[in-house]
């Protein structure tokens, strides 16, 4: 408002505002936006009121829409929402009464990640812009004995999360908050389906049931029976029990290491032979432990057993490539077996009786709930026919196994100190005798009045005793820890006479005898420690340390006496071949990082560090590695990695029949450390529902191989092993297919590796790359489990591979003399020319396998009969060939034998029968 004013000065009126009503004016401007403000209050302060209004709401296995449905009606509140971020298996069954819809609404939302805002009477729900990670961790065991389970698998069963336990059955996995459902399983047992809210850390821990069915109800294989996960690394392979007790076996005795040669890249050698060789390595590149402890001889009788009694086995992984950082020692593999703890809660056992070997396990509680124990005992009783079998067993020449027998035992103690913390006791012993006589114990007529009446005797004895004390401890949700002493021990002794007697004329008389006593003792003792560690949630440490002293001695004589009676002569002689006594040592320490940096990628980087000293030499080898893992595609994996490995120790072998002949000797400045590096790369397609496809391909170098040299032996007259052999080099590629039908009635796999394998020494063969002996360029098989229902099922493997390499002869020269009668003969003054070394490939090698078991309850426990059928159809496999001279032959006027290749044979049919009961 504006009024009139005069100026006295000016005698002038003008226009001005008034002050009071501008002041008006401001008033009535706070007036109103005081107003608006209580307008805004009092319009929230209704709406909280409604979101704090109370109200009654039942939900049963509803999903979340529905339940907002529910609580729309009650509450008159709209809700306005995504679908792709609402989960759809969640299923809430819950009871509210008398709750406000805010606690409600973020009762149901909680672990989603999802937020809500009110906006009007509607109810905004967004996605959560950032989730925290939490962690759950539990222990899984089973149900009935209390065990841990070691390597059961968590899995999320919509993303494909998840992670597998540890030895003592721990697992700890994480996750961004939100709502999952988890898939604990393990084989043998049935699975188990949690939904899990993960909003904070969650301690979880699982029993799981054995998956012991009706008679009625038919079993059908699942994903326990896949022998590689989607979670292993590049190059591992996990054998359940359940895979070797459906497999045929020899003896029906079930084998871990007849199993294991039936996977892609991973070879047998020869009947006779139960090393294993792969990806172009030789038997001592792999490393076998039982409980982490290194075992040096694996096998029995010719390899037909080996140590490993399936009784007391609880896991058992393969590793050929990609090897974590905490192993080292070995080139070629890891065979990882470990064993029972023993059932808590009640006493158990099996009884089996076969035709070559028996065994009986016994578990319980030694302190129900506290304490266990098992023992496991085995003996085989080939004795008590041996004189039966010779005409299976070969028929390429007379040969009897006459006294041949082996026993084993395995005992563990396992102590729960609390529950995050236990003991383990861990003793195995096993040993082998034996007498093996061959050649001829009869007089045969050759030519002109000459008998002849030669034998061979051959023993041998060898043992193993292992021994350690393991504790293992989680000392936090995100670290645990274990520390173990241990020691291996392995010893044999070899002995070999030959006695040859010839008659000349009825009158001349030649004696000669050949006897070698071989023996060779390895004493190991260690002291390792690790850890694993959660850093971040994507980001894992294991590190540990590993001591080793080996104590290696051995000596080799040889006794030679030769008489010519009708000339009065006589000669005796005494060598000792070779005589050793090393003492070594490592240190290894090793640290791997496992990084996910995010969901379908992960990367393993690692070190493994060594040195190692005997005598005057000293060896400092960095081995690096690295794997990685690459879902590029759903369920298409690409995984790769590179290793270098070293070993310390080397393997001198006799012959290709596995006895106890083959001598270890350490490295040594004249043999060096063997070292190799490995390339790998490998897809595995998961897409199909029924099947799974992977291929693997390796590329691997050897460095500081050893090989006897040109004519050297063990009965050369040198008693310096390093005066005896080659140092050299090697190179192994190849493609391996797996295919896997691991559901259904009919379960099993196909497999297929083409490889190729050569060796290389300065002073062999011209110094010309040659082929490894157990170079097999294809190597095939067919595995197949079939399950009428849960009493009978049928199991049935072939086995094809092209044949192993050998040297022969090329061609023959006779030089002429005459004898001290002046007659012409050509006995001893035979030359022998040959080709390239190893290019005579022997013929290919197949053979069929069959068994089927039957089982039935009865009442004292379970009863179950195997038959099964090794070799099928009679397949006489060659496992060497070597040069000959048949003097019942005669040929030229000068009388001298038919020189030919002669084809060994092994291992013709078996059939074999046993009952097992489990009490």
């Amino acid at each position: 408002m504006k009024k009139l004013h005069l100026n006295k000065k000016t005698n002038h009126f003008t226009l001005v505002k008034s002050r009071r009503l501008k002041i008006n004016k401001e008033i009535c401007f706070l007036i109103i936006i005081i107003c608006l403000l209580h307008i805004s209050v009092f319009i929230n302060s209704a709406q909280g009121a409604e979101l704090n209004d109370t109200i009654s709401v039942s939900l049963k296995n509803n999903t979340l829409p529905e339940a907002f449905k529910i609580i729309s009606k009650k509450s008159g509140y709209s809700f306005a929402f995504s679908k792709e971020f609402i989960p759809e298996d969640l299923k809430l069954t819950k009871e509210f009464i008398n709750s406000t819809v805010k606690d409600i609404i973020t009762d149901i939302l909680r672990g989603t990640g999802i937020t809500f805002n009110i906006i009007d009477e509607q109810i905004i729900l967004t996605k959560k812009k950032t989730l925290s990670k939490y962690t759950i961790s539990g222990y899984i065991k089973d149900k009935e004995t209390g065990e841990p389970l070691f390597q059961a698998t968590i899995s999320d069963k919509k993303h494909n999360y998840g992670c597998v336990s540890d030895e003592n059955g721990y697992y700890s996995l994480t996750l961004q908050e939100g709502i999952y459902t988890l898939l604990y399983s393990y084989i043998g047992n049935k699975l188990v389906e949690q939904l899990i809210i993960l909003d904070r850390n969650i301690d979880f821990s699982v029993q799981l049931e054995s998956n012991i069915e009706l008679d009625e109800v038919v079993v059908i294989g699942n994903e326990k029976h896949e022998i590689i996960k989607r979670t292993d690394p590049l190059g591992k392979i996990s054998i359940s029990n359940e895979n070797i007790e459906s497999m045929p076996v020899i003896m029906a005795e079930p084998d871990i290491m007849k199993s294991i040669q039936l996977i892609p890249g991973i070879q047998g050698g020869q009947e006779g032979n139960g090393e294993v060789y792969v990806r172009g390595g030789g038997p001592l590149q792999n490393l076998f432990l039982i409980d982490n402890v290194p075992i040096y001889n694996c096998f029995h009788l010719l390899g037909l057993f080996s140590v490993f009694n399936s009784d007391v086995i609880e896991s058992t992984d393969v590793i050929k490539g990609g090897f974590p950082a905490q192993y080292g020692g070995r080139l070629s593999s890891v065979i990882d077996v470990k064993t029972k703890d023993g059932d808590v809660k009640e006493f158990k056992g099996i009884v089996s009786l076969g035709l070559v070997s028996s065994k009986l396990f016994l578990e319980g509680p030694l302190v129900k709930e506290k304490t266990s124990f098992t023992i496991a005992g085995r003996f085989g009783y080939y004795y008590l026919y041996g004189e039966l079998l010779p005409s299976v067993i070969s028929d390429s020449y007379d040969n009897n196994i006459s006294n041949y027998n082996f026993k084993d035992l395995n005992f563990n103690v396992t102590h729960k100190l609390s529950d995050n913390h236990k003991l383990k006791l861990s003793v195995y012993y096993g040993d082998d005798t034996g007498e093996e006589v061959k050649g001829h114990d009869r007089v045969e007529e050759y030519y002109q009045h000459t008998y002849s009446f030669r034998k061979v005797i051959q023993g041998q004895n060898w043992n193993n005793l292992i021994g350690s004390l393991k504790w293992e401890g989680k000392i936090s949700e995100k670290l645990t820890t274990s520390v173990q002493f241990s020691t291996s021990q392995y010893k044999y002794n070899n002995y070999e006479s030959d006695t040859n007697f010839m008659v000349i004329n009825h009158i001349d008389t030649t004696f000669y005898f050949f006897e070698t006593s071989l023996n060779n003792k390895v004493v190991s003792y260690y002291a390792m420690t690790n850890l694993n560690y959660e850093i971040l949630p994507y980001l894992k440490l294991n590190a540990g340390y590993k001591y080793s002293a080996i104590n290696l001695d051995s000596d080799n004589k040889q006794t030679t006496n030769s008489n010519d009676f009708s000339m009065g002569e006589s000669n005796r002689k005494d060598t000792i071949l070779s005589k050793y006594d090393y003492k070594t040592s490592e240190h290894a320490g090793y640290v791997e990082f496992q990084i996910l940096p995010w969901k379908r990628f992960s990367i393993t980087p690692g070190v493994h560090l060594s040195y190692y000293k005997t005598g005057g030499y000293e060896n400092t080898v960095l081995q690096p590695r690295v794997s990685s893992s690459w879902e590029f595609i759903n369920n298409i994996i690409l995984k790769a990695s590179y290793t270098k490995m070293a070993q310390h120790m080397h393997l001198l072998g006799a012959t290709r029949i596995k006895q106890a002949s083959d001598l270890l000797v350490p490295a040594v400045e004249k043999a060096p450390s063997e070292e190799s590096d490995q390339y790998s790369l490998g897809f595995s397609f998961l897409r199909f529902k029924n099947y799974r496809i992977h291929i693997d391909a390796y590329y691997k170098q050897f460095e500081n191989l050893i090989n006897f040299s040109e004519g050297a032996s063990y009965f050369t007259d040198s008693p310096l092993w390093v005066d005896k052999i080659e140092i050299g080099t090697g190179d192994a590629k190849g493609i391996e297919l797996l295919i896997e039908k691991p559901k259904g009635k009919l379960n099993g796999w196909i497999g297929y590796t083409y490889s190729n394998t050569t060796r290389k020494f300065e002073e062999i063969n011209l110094g010309k790359s040659f082929p490894f002996i157990y170079d097999h360029r294809h190597y095939f098989n067919i595995v197949g489990n079939y399950h009428f229902n849960n009493k009978w099922d049928i199991g049935v493997n072939w086995l094809y591979h092209t044949g192993s390499k050998t040297t022969i002869p090329s061609s023959f020269y006779y030089s002429y003399s005459n004898d001290v009668y002046g007659r012409m003969q050509t006995w001893n003054n035979t030359k022998i020319f040959y080709n390239q070394k190893n290019t005579y490939v022997l013929p290919s090698y197949h053979r069929l396998d069959i068994s089927i078991n039957y089982k039935r309850k009865n009442r004292w426990g379970q009863g179950k009969w195997s038959l099964s059928v090794y070799n099928v159809y009679n397949r006489k496999n060659v496992y060497t060939s070597e040069y000959g001279e048949d003097f019942a032959q005669i040929l030229g006027p000068i009388g001298y034998g038919r020189r030919y290749i002669n084809d060994k044979k092994l291992l013709g049919i078996i059939p074999s029968l046993s009952y097992s009961l489990s009490f």
